[in-house]
């Protein structure tokens, strides 16, 4: 994680965006800081280092839930009179 922080520090220095100035750490995938800053392995241990306690407040059915729930197609139907 420190190696993270200090990475993120560099990247605030080099590179001015409304994100960086705000001290916000894009962790997205295709992020321009996860690009260029992260190695793969170091990502991967801090997105389950940062979401992991996260995933253990919900429980198991609420994220069953929301799994089916996001997987669903749903269709609208719109009927014109």
């Amino acid at each position: 994680m420190n190696t993270i922080l200090s990475n993120f520090r560099t990247y605030q220095h080099e590179t001015r965006n409304i994100l960086s100035e705000n001290e916000i750490m894009d962790l997205s995938p295709t992020s321009e800081f996860v690009l260029l800053y992260t190695e793969e392995t170091d990502y991967d241990k801090l997105i389950k280092e940062i979401f992991e306690p996260i995933d253990m407040i919900f429980p198991e059915e609420g994220h069953e839930f929301l799994t089916n729930f996001f997987s669903e197609v749903i269709v609208i139907q719109i009927v014109f009179l």
